[in-house]
């Protein structure tokens, strides 16, 4: 990248509501000159776009970005710290991703459980004094956070695919789908892959229920 580029900054996420695998936390940072391209490009929140249409999109992405990061928030993780404290956490991780010579005109991220300030405070302890915009909604109206949210939701699903090919078919591990409350029901592999705080697992799996004590019954 060269020297001194000028950067806007999209950080969005997926999986903050599932029972089953990780949240995936995502940076996408853009000249703004390439804005209008993906903007033209069908580049939106990928909320509204289907599974083929994120696919399409994210090489495409990755392709006109300057800078693309992620990072995997575990359900030991999440059983072990409040969600939205760890979200706010890993976008300071991820901003310490963009090049140090970088111009950073703005981040804009989309809200996470009201934490604004909390995200502003981490943004500028990382990048200095830029715009900060924080905003419910931001993937649906800043194509940069947009971006981010595609490349976060098709992490988040070769992730789950992943876990398919290793445990069974989960389903989209939501607790809304059948086949991922099903696919609980029957499990019985090792539980770091489940968020056992999750309501959800009290009700269905209660053996499985609780907050994770240590890592280490996880890695030793």
């Amino acid at each position: 990248m060269a020297e001194g580029l000028s950067l806007v900054v999209g950080v969005d996420e997926a999986g903050r509501g599932p029972v089953v695998g990780d949240m995936v936390v995502a940076l996408a940072a853009f000249s703004p000159g390439v804005l209008g391209e993906l903007a033209g490009l069908g580049v939106r929140d990928s909320k509204s776009l289907g599974r083929a249409g994120r696919r399409r999109l994210f090489p495409l992405i990755v392709s006109r970005s300057s800078v693309v990061a992620s990072a995997y928030v575990s359900p030991p993780l999440i059983d072990r710290f409040n969600l939205n404290d760890l979200t706010v956490e890993y976008i300071g991780v991820l901003l310490r991703a963009l090049p140090g010579d970088a111009r950073v005109l703005r981040v804009v991220v989309d809200m996470v459980g009201g934490r604004v300030e909390a995200i502003r405070g981490v943004v500028r302890g990382v990048v200095g004094d830029v715009e900060v915009v924080v905003e419910e909604g931001a993937d649906a109206r800043y194509v940069e956070v947009a971006a981010a949210s595609i490349v976060a939701k098709v992490l988040r699903d070769d992730m789950v695919w992943g876990l398919s090919r290793l445990f069974g078919e989960i389903g989209s591990g939501y607790p809304s789908d059948p086949r991922t409350v099903g696919w609980l029901r029957g499990f019985r592999g090792s539980a770091y892959i489940v968020r056992r705080s999750w309501g959800t697992v009290a009700r269905v799996r209660p053996d499985l229920a609780g907050g994770q004590r240590s890592l280490l019954e996880f890695i030793g």
